[in-house]
């Protein structure tokens, strides 16, 4: 069985306590804004052909709606994956994708291109209008699923180490004859604010991605999930393990003479998964079990 290195020997749990540990330079950030500003202009115009309100996919009882993705929030889409998803999601704490800042500015040009597909939502609160929540998915053609070169320069070596994680599993996923289409739908990452959890919004954000997937009439669903909890959301929606690696924790310290001691070992029962579920074209997505009592638990991301 595969397996991908969580090799970080910083303490997970201070960027829990601390939302944001790098400080990014001024031309880290005039790059940034440079990138927004040019995918905000470029996309407007399509925009406003389509709609000025956003598509309400499903409304809450808990006081919170799925909505399509407005382009004109994108900095606060980033900002949020910034602080709540680069490190709590194994492949980016793996990397250096939460404490560098020019890896984050890279891994976020990866984003904005899930975005300009058109297929993102975002969990809104009633009344204040935050975004609490966002899902990314993106239409693929088999014939286009080779990203994993193109990347290679167009990206920091950590940014192209999560990429590739993804493009193994895919990989090993479609081996299985059952889910051998020419077009299928890939949930990225889904996060939800850990002050929001056990509201149902992330069974809404997967739902909202299903729905989206067949009125676009992908025959296939499938999900890079790092966690239990969100490998539970999507097992509720009758996603079933096509491919799966175990995390490796690498934690490195001193021994008594003050040199470096590296340990390895397996995390007991953490596999990161590649899920899949077939969309046949009369099956009602709003009929799938609704259950929320276990997303209390939904203490991490899905990628």
């Amino acid at each position: 069985m595969n397996s991908f290195a969580l090799n970080s020997s910083t303490d997970i749990n201070l960027f829990k306590r601390r939302s944001s540990l790098f400080k990014p330079t001024l031309d880290d950030d005039d790059v940034l804004k440079q990138s927004l500003s040019a995918f905000i202009q470029s996309h407007r115009e399509q925009e406003l052909t389509v709609s000025d309100a956003p598509i309400t996919w499903e409304r809450l009882s808990t006081g919170y709606r799925i909505v399509d993705f407005q382009v004109d929030r994108t900095e606060e889409l980033l900002e949020l994956l910034k602080v709540h998803y680069f490190c709590s999601n194994h492949s980016c704490a793996s990397s250096t994708l939460y404490i560098d800042s020019n890896t984050i500015n890279k891994y976020q040009k990866f984003i904005l291109d899930l975005i300009s597909n058109s297929n993102s939502f975002c969990a809104i609160e009633e009344g204040t209008g935050e975004i609490v929540g966002v899902a990314m998915t993106k239409i693929t053609l088999t014939e286009e699923d080779n990203y994993e070169e193109e990347n290679r320069v167009l990206t920091s070596k950590d940014v192209f180490n999560v990429l590739k994680l993804e493009k193994a599993l895919l990989k090993e996923a479609k081996s299985n004859k059952k889910y051998q289409f020419d077009k299928y739908c890939c949930i990225h990452v889904v996060c939800v604010k850990p002050k929001y959890y056990g509201k149902g919004i992330g069974t809404s954000l997967v739902r909202a991605c299903l729905s989206k997937a067949q009125e676009q009439q992908c025959p296939l669903c499938i999900g890079i999930f790092s966690a239990g909890p969100s490998q539970t959301i999507a097992q509720r929606f009758g996603f079933e393990i096509l491919a799966k690696m175990p995390w490796i924790n690498v934690k490195t310290s001193k021994n008594k003479n003050n040199h470096p001691h590296v340990e390895s070992s397996l995390l007991e029962n953490s596999f990161v998964t590649c899920m899949g579920l077939l969309l046949p074209p009369n099956k009602d997505i709003n009929r799938i079990s609704n259950k929320s009592k276990d997303e209390s638990t939904y203490g991490q991301n899905t990628s």
